[in-house]
């Protein structure tokens, strides 16, 4: 049978008002899903395959995120498709929000990084994170660190966050620590070399080793009187009882002394460092021990302020070529900052897990993760410097207690032991986290040697 001309165009004009209806529709949707009007999608040919994709979980999911941290966060499906983003991670991607949408999140990543994603959006380890360079609409690249934040059964809410301000913040404070030292000759300023006067550096250099002599001689000078002063204290508290109030004032001593006894250990250790006077006794040791040595001897300053102390450490060892006495140092100094700049009541939480570098060598990583009051982002890259401190009451801009000195040792020990350590936060009252990365012992795996 024969089809005439009006029936064929009046067919064609129906598909085509099909289609219409059908993009306005799909358009519709897209923008109740992105505005989170839509709380599920109903999904399924027959009733057998029918299943209900709950909108409302993740987008509570990253309704919390957003709330809790003004990062990039995103809201992805198993297979990488984007379902819900925010703002700052439309700007990190240069795309505006509403193309996101649907949108492959391996699009926004180099080849070589694309299997990294999909291994960490099968992960189930909520701490897990990879640092990869995002490639921009642009085509430029910005370097960000993924984090899995939670996951449901068919999604996953990951945060973002941008790694470029913060190590180009590193470098101009690696660029100040080296000009300090004398390790730079000159500097370029509109493509012109500018060279520093010799007398000048020469001068400094000269100040710097008249401060070292004085903190040396200062630090053995006071730390006679300090050991007579613990000893005269350890006797009082062994001899008959006390009465209540000259009970409560030994205490008082006793603490405050042991904090000038660690004031001057930090002069002299920081003074070795700067001098290359301090050795290591390296040895292969399990590194689960030296956590928990810290851990134990970091004991009092966790009940004073009620915290709760979680230890996360593999059933089995975790070997690493190191001082002991060196690493458990480190790790005491990280759990007392994390003591002192958590309120009172909170969590701490340390984990110990193998990694990789970029060249693919194992690594041992410890994470040191508080619930504190945070550190601004601007603060992150000199936490690490020479008397540097932070404010420990939050808004009445208070400082803890110390020199400033312990963050600085903690990074030189680390550097001497081949590795890294570094420091995240999301902000004001968002908690911190430090890690520690070393070298994992060669003939660690298989081996059955004890430290």
């Amino acid at each position: 049978m024969s089809v005439s001309a009006p029936d064929s165009q009046q067919r064609l004009e129906q598909e085509i008002a099909t289609l219409r209806r059908r993009l306005e529709s799909a358009e519709e949707m897209r923008r109740a899903i992105v505005q989170d009007e839509v709380d599920a999608f109903v999904v399924g040919r027959n009733e057998r395959e029918r299943q209900v994709l709950l909108l409302g979980t993740a987008g509570a999911g990253y309704g919390q995120l957003v709330a809790r941290m003004q990062q990039g966060a995103v809201t992805a499906s198993r297979e990488g498709e984007i379902l819900h983003a925010n703002e700052p991670f439309a700007a990190m991607v240069g795309e505006p929000l509403q193309r996101l949408f649907l949108a492959p999140l391996y699009r926004y990543a180099e080849p070589r990084d694309r299997e990294r994603i999909a291994i960490l959006l099968a992960s189930g380890d909520c701490d897990a994170s990879l640092e990869l360079d995002l490639m921009r609409a642009d085509g430029s690249r910005r370097r960000i660190r993924l984090t899995l934040a939670s996951r449901g059964d068919e999604y996953v809410s990951l945060l973002a966050t941008d790694l470029s301000e913060q190590d180009r913040a590193e470098e101009a404070a690696g660029a100040m620590v080296a000009l300090r030292r004398g390790e730079i000759d000159g500097i370029v300023v509109d493509g012109e070399r500018v060279e520093l006067l010799g007398e000048v550096t020469r001068e400094l250099q000269e100040v710097a080793r008249r401060k070292d002599e004085f903190i040396a001689v200062l630090g053995h000078e006071l730390r006679n009187p300090l050991a007579s002063i613990v000893n005269g204290l350890e006797i009082l508290r062994r001899s008959a009882n006390l009465e209540q109030p000259a009970h409560h004032a030994l205490q008082v001593m006793r603490r405050q002394t042991a904090t000038l006894v660690r004031l001057v250990d930090d002069l002299l250790d920081v003074n070795r460092l700067n001098q290359g006077k301090v050795s290591l006794e390296r040895r292969r040791i399990d590194l689960r021990r030296v956590i928990a040595d810290a851990a134990e001897s970091a004991g009092p300053d966790l009940e004073i302020k009620r915290h709760t102390l979680e230890l996360d450490l593999p059933p089995d060892p975790v070997w690493v070529y190191g001082d002991p006495v060196r690493l458990a140092q480190v790790v005491l100094n990280l759990l007392t900052n994390a003591a002192k700049y958590t309120d009172a009541g909170g969590t701490i939480r340390t984990v110990l897990q193998r990694g990789r570098d970029a060249s693919g060598s194992s690594r041992a990583v410890v994470r040191v993760i508080d619930s504190g009051i945070g550190i601004a982002p601007r603060h992150l890259a000199e936490i690490f410097e020479p008397f540097t401190q932070l404010p420990q009451g939050g808004r009445d801009g208070r400082v803890g207690v110390g020199l400033g000195l312990g963050l600085s040792i903690c990074r030189r020990l680390i550097e001497l032991h081949d590795g890294r350590i570094s420091a995240r936060s999301g902000g004001d009252r968002q908690g911190s986290e430090f890690v520690i990365e070393i070298p994992e012992s060669v003939e660690a795996r298989g081996g059955t040697q004890g430290a």
